[in-house]
């Protein structure tokens, strides 16, 4: 059964330029972008609706990134459609998640392109287990956590650690507290309590579930990049791609004013 995607509330592209003091494109952005600018007097509009910065940015922006700088068509990527249209990650968010933080930080528009509503169906229902399976086969397939026994394990510590306090504090009675001990494994003397309790701390915070997030190597993060852009291209052969879209592509830049 095809899966129904959502259009988009806005136009995936909306090319609002943002200005360098002295004149020079910038980025391009969007209309909440821009009025969170505008909000925050950052920027000024001018006639032709483009916004210029009322203060000096320590970056040059995306100046010479020639694919960031191109105003893009709300098109289909595939068939050129105008309507209906949704954002598809050619890197799905389920890895980009993974990669380092510069990484997460330095993602763009680049891998985040028109689809109607038929072609984003038809990617997520015929190809997208499709590259999950590439992704495996060179061991970039993010692990999964159990989330179910990571609660049970992080539950049994805590009430572990709240025993070995009552234990401590006399606040269990002689013959419930060898119990306890017993059946939670908890020593007596002070110098194994503190050591206990030391021990317990560290594996509570190894259970965090961001401690066990998974990151991709920046190494890892260009293969995964690579591999999702071509199989994009294999399986869904866009013929309405923006102009410099790129397999092979970098961003160089940095956009932060």
């Amino acid at each position: 059964m095809p899966l129904k995607i959502m259009p988009a509330e806005r136009p995936p592209y909306e090319n609002l330029q943002f200005l360098h003091p002295d004149g020079g494109v910038m980025f391009l952005g969007n209309s909440k972008m821009a009025r969170w600018y505008l909000e925050n007097g950052l920027v000024r509009r001018l006639d032709d609706g483009s916004l210029q910065l009322l203060f000096t940015p320590r970056g040059p922006g995306a100046m010479g990134d020639g694919f960031l700088l191109t105003p893009k068509a709300n098109v289909c990527a595939i068939c050129g459609r105008t309507d209906d249209l949704s954002r598809h990650h050619i890197v799905p968010k389920r890895f980009a998640r993974h990669f380092p933080a510069r990484g997460r930080k330095d993602r763009s528009t680049h891998d985040v392109v028109p689809l109607c509503g038929a072609d984003h169906s038809a990617f997520e229902t015929l190809h997208s287990s499709e590259l999950d399976r590439r992704l495996q086969e060179q061991g970039l397939l993010p692990p999964k956590v159990d989330h179910a026994d990571l609660f049970h394990r992080r539950g049994r510590v805590f009430k572990s650690l709240n025993l070995l306090k009552r234990l401590s504090d006399g606040l269990i009675p002689g013959k419930h507290a060898a119990t306890a001990r017993a059946k939670y494994g908890l020593p007596q003397s002070p110098a194994e309590v503190a050591e206990t309790e030391r021990r317990l701390l560290e594996e509570l915070r190894f259970l965090e579930p961001r401690k066990l997030v998974f990151e991709y190597s920046s190494e890892q993060k260009r293969l995964v990049e690579l591999i999702c852009r071509t199989h994009f291209l294999e399986t869904m052969k866009p013929a309405f791609l923006p102009e410099n879209w790129s397999v092979t592509y970098t961003r160089q830049c940095n956009l932060s004013p």
